[in-house]
């Protein structure tokens, strides 16, 4: 594995077990998450949404796999991995970056499509993840398989 593997790797290992402080130690200053959430979100955003999921799904899980280099860019690398979210919502959560009320607690299971993650990593930090759009999945997806109706454009 190459030092941007590593990295990703125990990134993801942080989030599924919800060690948000040790995440936001990989993650860089101007880090942006696109393509899962209607706009991209900061560091900070990022990690609230992933904590606001995680409240309400406690047994939520991504199911990492698939790890490998994706491409050289000068300077840092692009590593490319799988990720399926699923859970069952079993609290009220809320996600305040994205401007939605609570979403109350529905019981209901949420299993999105496996969607790509490519992480941009640079002098040691992941700066970028962009997911792979699927008809299905993202913050969307997620919210219709808990029957949740709400405006997503802000």
């Amino acid at each position: 594995m190459t030092e941007a593997s590593d990295i990703v790797q125990a990134f993801m290992e942080a989030l599924e077990t919800r060690d948000y402080e040790r995440a936001k130690e990989y993650l860089a200053d101007d880090f942006r998450f696109e393509g899962f959430t209607t706009t991209p979100l900061d560091r900070g955003g990022f990690l609230l949404v992933m904590k606001g999921l995680a409240t309400g799904m406690p047994n939520m899980s991504f199911h990492f796999q698939g790890l490998n280099e994706a491409a050289e860019r000068a300077p840092g690398s692009v590593e490319e991995g799988f990720v399926q979210i699923t859970g069952k919502q079993t609290e009220t959560f809320e996600l305040i970056p994205l401007n939605f009320p609570p979403i109350p607690q529905s019981n209901n299971w949420v299993s999105l499509p496996e969607s790509r993650w490519e992480f941009t990593v640079n002098q040691g930090k992941i700066r970028i993840i962009s997911v792979e759009h699927k008809a299905g999945g993202g913050i969307t997806g997620l919210l219709q398989q808990l029957g949740v109706r709400i405006p997503l454009t802000r």
